[in-house]
């Protein structure tokens, strides 16, 4: 349910994807308590002295993003400098960086859809959550009769599910969230409600998970009744955070004060400190709507002790399991492929060995503008990274 923000040629992206199952070092636990592993973190990371290889995709702009199925690359064309008139296009490239398609649109909000069968898109510019539009792979665009605000495709991609919003510029409120065909049309009211409502994700049943003033609520996608799951005091100063790659954990995040809650098993829980701190997606995207995890498995988080030390915790049975890696004070986490991890150490690109704690130099500098960089891991292997100006692929 991300965005990536563009004006003019300038995005905010981040991806997902699973990683296997065999990264996550197993153990035989007692749910509630800590994995006891023959793994241990190393004391002081380092970073090896021959760099990894990487290569310039010379066709492809900055602030490009892959594909979930890491099949196509989208980035936005840059515009001109001189000033002559200019229409935004969203460029297609193949995944080798040949260009496909360019495709003219407003230059609002764009995404991924979690098929890789299209792209959403902001129809307008407006001071609200524009009309939303899909960029078909073969450059048709399809306008549907939703709203661009926190849509998300349903797990078997025949439905379209978005907030609607009310108000305008500061004071936007959203109380209803609607559901509409993969192909834009036959949009019904799912929900309406006299309170704040936030989209958080489908579940493996398909059932919709929002967000309804202080409660988690949930209904199935065909409308039948709606049931309050949960309720805690202070949910209505949450947004949505990024749900499980299988569903089955919605993450919500609070503001003032910042805080963790995680909705799994029917049940509402505070994250504790002393499971550790979730790692955080690095990509420009989660800078903008706020801090995301980083998945690294159907419903396991990567997260770190007070020592900087790597674990995985598995949300669904609340074990945590420690990798042999650890962090370096401001390291920034972008992206990981099956045991590894993509991370800004600096203005270097390092990718980090979960198991080894080895960090290997990729040789890249990315520069000063750190906080938009952009980052893919590509299910056929290596990394997509790219900046406000270039975009370069790290095998």
């Amino acid at each position: 349910m991300k965005t990536y923000v563009i004006v003019l040629a300038i995005s905010l992206v981040a991806s997902a994807c699973a990683v296997p199952s065999a990264v996550v070092p197993s153990a035989s636990v007692v749910p509630g308590t800590t994995a006891v592993s023959s793994v241990v973190a190393t004391s002081s990371p380092t970073v090896s002295a021959r760099p990894m290889a990487y290569r310039v995709l010379s066709g492809v702009p900055g602030n490009a993003v892959a594909s979930p199925d890491g099949r196509w690359i989208a980035a936005p064309e840059p515009s001109p400098t001189e000033k002559t008139p200019y229409q935004p296009a969203l460029l297609l490239f193949s995944a080798d960086g040949m260009l496909v398609k360019k495709i003219a649109f407003s230059g609002g909000q764009w995404s991924w859809l979690l098929d890789s069968s299209g792209i959403f898109v902001a129809l307008s510019l407006p001071q609200a959550p524009a009309p939303l539009g899909i960029i078909e792979l073969d450059g048709r665009v399809t306008t549907t009769e939703v709203q661009q605000s926190h849509a998300t495709l349903s797990r078997d991609g025949k439905w379209i599910l978005a907030e609607r919003t009310e108000g305008c510029c500061a004071s936007v409120t959203q109380r209803e969230i609607y559901v509409s065909a993969r192909d834009g049309s036959s949009a019904r009211q799912l929900v309406r409600s006299a309170q704040t409502v936030a989209l958080l994700g489908i579940d493996p049943s398909e059932r919709v998970v929002y967000r309804d003033g202080n409660g988690v609520a949930r209904v199935p996608l065909a409308g039948d009744s709606t049931e309050i799951v949960a309720t805690a005091g202070d949910l209505a100063r949450t947004i949505p955070g990024t749900p499980s790659p299988d569903g089955s954990v919605m993450l919500i995040r609070g503001y003032e004060p910042a805080r963790w809650y995680i909705f799994a098993n029917d049940r509402l829980t505070p994250w504790a400190d002393t499971v550790g701190n979730i790692v955080e997606d690095g990509n420009g995207i989660a800078m903008r709507d706020g801090p995301n995890a980083m998945w690294i498995g159907p419903h396991t988080l990567l997260v770190r002790d007070n020592s900087a030390a790597l674990f995985a915790y598995d949300a669904l049975t609340s074990t945590r399991v420690p990798f042999g890696a650890r962090l370096v004070i401001g390291d920034v986490i972008l992206a990981r492929q099956a045991g590894t991890l993509l991370a800004l150490r600096g203005q270097h690109a390092v990718v980090i060995d979960l198991v080894t704690g080895a960090a290997r130099d990729t040789g890249l500098d990315i520069g000063n503008e750190t906080r938009g960089v952009l980052s893919s891991a590509l299910p056929t292997g290596g990394f997509l990274l790219s900046n406000a100006y270039a975009t370069y692929r790290i095998d």
